[in-house]
């Protein structure tokens, strides 16, 4: 194993990763009342602008209705994400119309039935949760030194094997040691790295003297479904990670738009 000073390209990285973190939250709120805004301007104009078109004994949207419809149609698609997904197929179009009409049919209550037809479509048409290869479990447990308390915490994957790893993990409050090994999955006791199974190119960082991030990364041995790899950290208080970051290829630290990407694709703990 092989031991080697942090550089300067892993600390851009890692600060990246952790402005980011932040960002993506911001950017969803952002998007998210976006949509909200489009929804309630599309209702105010079309319940008091938009006139039904009579064909025998049923009403219909008028062609003016329908362009204003596909027009937010498009506007909601554009901002990506779960939206995009609502609107795929005619059932639903011919749905969402149907539903409008017999709004517009109710003055009184137009606008109100107008946002919770919008709104209860973009909620049932949600794309279900991605089931991500990487997942990572945390788990408190007694520590052997008395007084002390400690964090295990498993970076583990369901089916495809990583390229090495690269992690990071940043506490509230400090850590005073940690230590390492590679093991059967899910598990929580102390287990001995495999024999002859050394690490290839790792590289660690850990900050002292305030000790409230970890990094590190190595090129072998790779984290499979048969071998997790575990980080053991212990503390004079009960730790709690504020950020997990769990890349599955060592080599993209010279992509930060790659790591951001693939920081975010981590599943939850399967036990």
């Amino acid at each position: 194993m092989t031991t080697k000073a942090r550089t300067p390209a892993l600390l851009v990285a890692s600060m990246f990763l952790l402005s980011c973190r932040y960002a993506i939250g911001a950017d969803n709120l952002e998007r998210q009342q976006k949509v909200l805004n489009m929804i309630s301007e599309f209702a105010n104009h079309f319940c008091t602008e938009v006139p039904l078109e009579d064909s025998g004994s049923k009403a219909h949207l008028t062609g003016k209705g329908k362009a204003e419809l596909n027009n937010l149609i498009k506007r909601l698609a554009d901002l990506g994400g779960e939206i995009s997904l609502a609107y795929q197929s005619e059932e639903h179009k011919g749905l969402l119309h149907g539903q409008l009409v017999d709004a517009l049919k109710d003055n009184l209550r137009c606008r109100e039935k107008v946002l919770d037809d919008l709104k209860s479509l973009l909620n049932v048409q949600a794309s279900p949760p991605v089931a991500w290869n990487k997942y990572v479990c945390t788990t408190a447990l007694a520590s052997s030194q008395q007084g002390k308390r400690a964090l295990l915490i498993e970076f583990g994957v369901h089916k495809t094997p990583t390229n090495g790893f690269w992690g990071l993990v940043e506490f509230a409050t400090p850590y005073t040691s940690v230590n390492s090994w590679t093991g059967t999955p899910l598990r929580i006791d102390r287990q001995q790295t495999a024999p002859g199974l050394y690490m290839v190119t790792k590289e660690q960082w850990i900050h002292y003297p305030t000790s409230l991030m970890y990094q590190e990364q190595f090129s072998s041995p790779s984290i499979t479904p048969q071998q997790s790899y575990y980080l053991y950290f212990e503390a004079a208080k009960p730790l709690e990670p504020k950020n997990i970051v769990f890349i599955e290829d060592y080599l993209s630290a010279a992509d930060p738009t790659r790591m951001r990407t693939l920081a975010s694709q981590v599943g939850e703990c399967p036990r």
